[in-house]
């Protein structure tokens, strides 16, 4: 009797045994498989564009002029130009966020040459009627220092604010650390702490090695001298407001950060408190 039951678990056993092999394998050829998908694809992840028809005309209603600015490698990057008035010398240098294209930057536009500022934006690779893909985060950063490099031809740096939303507030910061000479002044707006700790938030089970888009924002605040104005709303859900309360301890002494109540992750123009906190800092 007691053989027989011994002989019943060991065969039992030894099924668990198999049954948890196959198990570990699969489960390692699934991770194996999300994490080279992460890999290979994280362009779909970070960026969302939206295409134009390049015979599309962008109007905000404003003194504007559409621009087609080409890269070192060729390609050619859709930008706008908004005036404030004939007389401006002042710049705000934007940097949008990760979806959409020019025709969502009508209020932007209109918020900042309302301000006493000319507006300048541009679209990223494959967004609206820009060529190419984004294809590295060198090669991103490399686009915004040619367009800021353009910027320079017309004002002069220390008349140049740069200004970043969302997706846009890292490269934004690289360029204001990076920039010779660099500009006047950084704004974030709705900023996070670096895309390592979006990916640990977001994906924890995906190593930050992986990672070919690092967007340290951390890092280039964290070296700036610059006046540096962080804001953020405290209801955003799309990037959560401790990313920059952490990048607020990165803060020099001449720099500044600001949270709103109730403000989630869009239509900051539309906010009296952020236009009071913008207008005073600019």
């Amino acid at each position: 009797m007691f053989s027989l039951l011994s002989l019943f678990l060991v065969k039992t056993s030894a099924k668990m045994k198999k049954f948890l092999i196959r198990l570990i394998l699969v489960l390692s050829v699934v991770y194996i498989g999300i994490c080279g998908y992460m890999f290979f694809f994280q362009e779909s992840f970070i960026f969302h564009p939206e295409v134009l028809a390049k015979n599309e005309v962008i109007d905000y209603g404003l003194n504007e002029a559409e621009l087609s600015i080409e890269t070192e490698d060729g390609e050619k990057l859709s930008g706008i130009l908004c005036k404030s008035s004939a007389e401006s010398k002042k710049l705000v240098f934007f940097l949008h966020g990760n979806s959409g294209n020019l025709t969502d930057q009508a209020q932007a536009a209109k918020f900042y040459t309302e301000l006493g500022f000319d507006f300048f934006t541009f679209d990223y690779r494959g967004f609206g009627k820009s060529s190419g893909k984004i294809k590295s985060e060198e090669q991103f950063y490399e686009d915004i220092e040619r367009m800021y490099d353009e910027m320079l031809s017309v004002y002069s740096p220390d008349s140049i604010i740069v200004v970043g939303y969302s997706v846009g507030t890292a490269p934004a910061a690289m360029i204001a650390n990076r920039a010779k000479p660099s500009p006047s002044k950084l704004v974030l707006i709705a900023p996070y702490y670096s895309m390592i700790d979006m990916t640990a938030r977001r994906y924890p089970f995906i190593p930050s090695f992986l990672l070919e888009y690092k967007f340290e924002t951390d890092k280039f605040v964290s070296r700036q001298q610059m006046p540096i104005l962080i804001i953020h709303g405290d209801k955003d859900e799309v990037l959560p407001v401790d990313g920059s309360r952490k990048l607020s301890k990165l803060l020099n002494e001449k720099s500044s950060y600001y949270e709103i109540k109730g403000q989630g992750h869009d239509d900051f123009e539309l906010n009296a408190e952020f236009k009071a906190q913008l207008s005073a800092f600019l």
